[in-house]
Parts: structure tokens; C-alpha cells; sequence
């Protein structure tokens, strides 16, 4: 647990040290506040009502994200330490998930932080805060997905550049899939499966109208799970060559 630990206030302080973390709060912030907001506020009549700022949000993720993951291990990779890191008396399992913990801490800041939105919007009337709280678990559990599936294309690659190309790439394939703006271009049924099996944004709706489903949970960690597998794959295989 102590070597766990060591590695995770490692992690944050490479975050906290330099302008990384700052820059991706101000930045998901801002377009919160303005783009999110604004959908909100030009509402008529004004309604209390978080709908619109959750709409968007998942969204704003899937750059977000990516931006928070891509150094996680090509930097290691980059600068030659990742040799070192592997040879150190921690368990590949220790490095990725504190890694992972590490920037889905700064993501969960990043989200608590938008809770003065919700209390500003609540003063406007009968904010219902079981729907804004699922909505709030929904998002985390989405962001805890994007922030995985980031880790494991930077530990295929040594440019940062590249695993946040990647990553985005990627995350914006499963958010697509999930919106029904691009599934109604598909027949019915393939549409339908394609929504249950790759769609991060539609197992959201669930969450985005307060109703916490298990298969929802089970889905999101499945897809947190596998990418951290394969990413532990990938820092394993590191070993033998």
C-alpha cells in the first residue's frame, strides 16, 4: 500500500507541478460555463434544470480526457524512465492503476468543481438534485472509461501527440456510436445493438434522468477494466523485448 501510494502523489505531482492540470480544468470549466450555461440560461422560460450542461459534457470529454491521459506512459516511454519504472519492486498492476487513479483524481476535481453551476442554477428554482446527482455518477463513470481508454494507446506509443490523436479518436468512435444523431443512419437493429455493445453516450441517458441501472455500472467498468488490462499488457510485454 505504501509503495501505492508513493506512486500516486508521484503521479498528481507531476500533474500539479506543472501546467497540465490547470490548463484542462480551466478548459472544461470554460466551455461548461459558457457553452453549457448558455444553453441553460437562454431557456424560455428559465427552468432549473442541469439537462442541457450534462448534454454537452460528455462530450467535452472526449478531448478532455485524452488530454489528461496521453503523458500517463509515453512520457515514461519519451524520456527512458519507463525501463526503470518496470524494474522498480512494484507490480505492473500498482503502476497502471495508480496511473489511472492519479488522473481520474484530477478529472473528479475537475467535475466537482462545476457543482457552483448547480447550486447557482438550483437558486432558480426546484433543482432536482436526483437527477443532477446520477447525472454527476453517470459522468464520472463515462470519464473513468475515456481516461482508460487514454492510458492504454499511451502505453502503445512514445509520442504524446500521437496517444492523445489516438485516444480521441477513439473515445469520439464510442461517444458517436452512443448518439442517436449517427445511429439513425443505420438499419434499426444494427443501430440498436451498436448503441448497446460501443455506445459510452447512450448507457448515459440512464444515468441523465436520475435512474442508476446495474447493466449501466457493469458496462462502464467492463470497458475501464479491459483497456487497463490491455494497458498492463502492453507495460508487461515491455519486459521481454
Amino acid at each position: 500500500m505504501y509503495k501505492t501510494w508513493t506512486l500516486y502523489k508521484r503521479e498528481m505531482g507531476e500533474y500539479f507541478n506543472s501546467p497540465i492540470a490547470y490548463i484542462v480544468i480551466v478548459l472544461f470549466l470554460a466551455l461548461a460555463g459558457t457553452w453549457g450555461l448558455s444553453k441553460i440560461f437562454n431557456v424560455e422560460p428559465a427552468r432549473a434544470d442541469m439537462r442541457p450542461l450534462f448534454e454537452l459534457m460528455p462530450m467535452f470529454l472526449v478531448v478532455i480526457a485524452p488530454a489528461l491521459s496521453m503523458r500517463l506512459l509515453a512520457e515514461e516511454k519519451s524520456t527512458g524512465t519507463m525501463e526503470l519504472l518496470v524494474t522498480m519492486p512494484v507490480a505492473d498492476w500498482q503502476v497502471i492503476f495508480t496511473k489511472f487513479f492519479a488522473a481520474f483524481s484530477v478529472l473528479f476535481l475537475m467535475v466537482v468543481f462545476t457543482l457552483p453551476f448547480a447550486f447557482t442554477i438550483a437558486k432558480m428554482g426546484d433543482l432536482d438534485w436526483g437527477v443532477t446527482l446520477g447525472s454527476y455518477a453517470g459522468l464520472l463513470l463515462m470519464g473513468a472509461c475515456y481516461i482508460s481508454i487514454g492510458l492504454m494507446t499511451s502505453s502503445w506509443f512514445k509520442s504524446q501527440v500521437v496517444a492523445f490523436i489516438v485516444a480521441g479518436t477513439i473515445c469520439l468512435v464510442f461517444w458517436g456510436l452512443g448518439n442517436e444523431e449517427f445511429t439513425k443512419l443505420l438499419p434499426q437493429t444494427a443501430a440498436a445493438v451498436t448503441q448497446q455493445v460501443f455506445g459510452l453516450d447512450y448507457h448515459f441517458k440512464n444515468f441523465a434522468k436520475g435512474i442508476i441501472d446495474l447493466r449501466d455500472i457493469i458496462y462502464y467498468s467492463s470497458i475501464t477494466t479491459c483497456c487497463l488490462v490491455l494497458a498492463g499488457q502492453s507495460v508487461q510485454s515491455r519486459k521481454w523485448r
